[in-house]
C-alpha cells in the first residue's frame, strides 16, 4: 500500500483539515502531539502524483518525491 501523509504539531490540525479540503480527500486523525494527513487509496495518490509532477519541488524533497513516484509505478 502507497500512502502520502504529513505530520505536524496537533496545535497545526486547522491547517491539514484547509490542505484536505482544498485537495477534497485524505483523512485527517491525531495522535499524542500529533496530526496527520493521510492519503492511501491508490486513485487519490496518482491524483497526487500528477499534482506534484505538474508543481515540481524545489528541494531534495524533489529526490524523495521521484523515489517515491517510481516505486509507485512499479
Amino acid at each position: 500500500m502507497f500512502e502520502f501523509i504529513i505530520n505536524l504539531h496537533k496545535d497545526d490540525r486547522q491547517v491539514l483539515e484547509y490542505i484536505k479540503g482544498i485537495l477534497g480527500m485524505g483523512n485527517v486523525t491525531e495522535r499524542g502531539k500529533f496530526a496527520t494527513l493521510s492519503v492511501s487509496s491508490r486513485k487519490e495518490v496518482q491524483i497526487l502524483i500528477d499534482i506534484f509532477s505538474k508543481f515540481s519541488l524545489n528541494t531534495t524533497k524533489r529526490l524523495d518525491f521521484k523515489d517515491w513516484k517510481l516505486a509507485f509505478e512499479i
